[in-house]
């Protein structure tokens, strides 16, 4: 059984649910042998363990058993600890296809990381830019992707610098028409429940909801590490641990 060290974490209870807490750990990127090929049929629900009925998720059927013997580790090593991080996770964000919606997707998350960010906000969206910030933009080096980017550098108030520092924040975390790795069937998402300390003696949980500035908490729950030490033995990974440590690509050649 993969394990952790439980003994270099606290442990925290929320809502009568128990959490380990860690201190942040080092996180790793990997890019090799990402999906990028779109399927053209055998697609399925996923309903072995980890799946979720109020959240159904397709997958390629031929990753099934991977799937299942990596969330039955989580469960397992989940209640062997009583760990509610990992004992609450489920398969979730699943298949989605490439189309219109991921290119809206794409411009949404563009705004959002302009709205919160104040150097960013100031410049503004380019709204010459909005319809191809829809379109099909590739992987990066895409010619495509590349003139898009340019366009962008290009306009009133932006730079290189500027764009280039825009578009590091929104390419960790939504990816535009063209390169959508959930579009492959081998990549998934995992919810769970994470707690936290909101003050002395005081302890909260919620949901992770694959949102971005809950991946710190998220890295360092129990799920969390386990995941960034070990997801990759059963063939699944991050591309980036410290920006999304829930997204699962499956990565055996």
């Amino acid at each position: 059984m993969y394990e952790l060290p439980l003994k270099d974490a606290k442990i925290l209870t929320a809502n009568g649910h128990r959490y380990y807490l860690f201190e942040p750990p080092h996180t790793h990127e990997n890019y090799a042998n990402r999906p990028n090929v779109y399927p053209k049929g055998g697609l399925n629900i996923y309903k072995a363990a980890g799946s979720n009925p109020k959240f159904p998720s397709k997958l390629l059927s031929t990753i099934f058993t991977e799937v299942n013997a990596l969330m039955t580790a989580i469960s397992d090593y989940g209640k062997k600890i009583d760990d509610w991080s990992m004992q609450s996770a489920f398969v979730q964000n699943g298949w989605r296809p490439d189309d219109e919606s991921q290119g809206i997707a794409y411009v949404k998350n563009i705004k959002a990381v302009i709205d919160g960010n104040a150097m960013f906000k100031k410049l503004g969206f380019p709204p010459n830019l909005e319809d191809e910030a829809k379109g099909e933009l590739g992987r990066r080096g895409d010619p495509r992707r590349e003139a898009f980017r340019d366009q962008w550098a290009n306009s009133p108030g932006w730079s290189q610098a500027s764009m280039k520092a825009l578009f590091d924040i929104v390419d960790k975390v939504y990816a535009p028409r063209g390169f959508n790795p959930h579009a492959t069937g081998l990549v998934f998402d995992l919810d769970f429940m994470i707690g936290y300390e909101a003050g002395p003696s005081v302890a909260h949980e919620t949901p992770v909801e694959m949102k971005p500035n809950r991946n710190g908490a998220a890295l360092q729950s129990a799920l969390g590490m386990w995941l960034n030490l070990h997801a990759m033995k059963f063939h699944f990974d991050s591309y980036d641990t410290s920006a999304e440590i829930w997204h699962m690509e499956y990565r055996k050649p």
